[in-house]
């Protein structure tokens, strides 16, 4: 039996080429009748280092950063998800842990992310948010490849 999409987690970074992603997320939710749920994480500092900084309220220095990358995330979506509905949100964390996190709150059906090289030696120890999330979900996943004129 074939499941119906309903909900479809589009991870966006927002950078030169999420405009592949997004496309991806646009037209199965055009075909399907599907939402999105767009999701732009900030990463913070503490998401970075394994330590704290007592000096830095994350918290207050993060505000201002989040209201303007939801504003960039609503423009983005409004120009690369046309004709489809779209849900914006944005969430601070841990990449692969937060695309997880809001997928499950979302009810997501299907996880689309962008895989691109970068960071090899992390990469390499810890694996891309993309390879982390397809192995710790139980929604299927679309890997768009970036970075190789996709």
């Amino acid at each position: 039996m074939a499941k119906s999409l309903r909900t479809i987690l589009a991870a966006l970074d927002l950078g030169s080429e999420s405009e592949h992603v997004a496309s991806w997320a646009q037209t199965l939710a055009a075909a399907t009748g599907a939402r999105v749920v767009a999701l732009h994480v900030v990463v913070g500092l503490e998401d970075v280092v394994d330590f704290e900084f007592p000096y830095v309220s994350y918290d207050e220095d993060f505000t201002d950063l989040n209201a303007k990358a939801e504003a960039s995330l609503r423009r983005f979506a409004a120009e690369h998800m046309k004709g489809v509905e779209v849900v914006a949100r944005v969430a601070d964390g841990k990449p692969a842990k937060t695309i997880l996190e809001v997928a499950q709150q979302e009810g997501a059906d299907l996880i689309v992310v962008g895989t691109h090289e970068g960071r090899l030696i992390q990469r390499a120890i810890y694996g891309s948010p993309a390879q982390q999330v397809m192995l710790k979900t139980k929604v299927p996943v679309l890997a768009v490849p970036l970075g190789l004129n996709a």
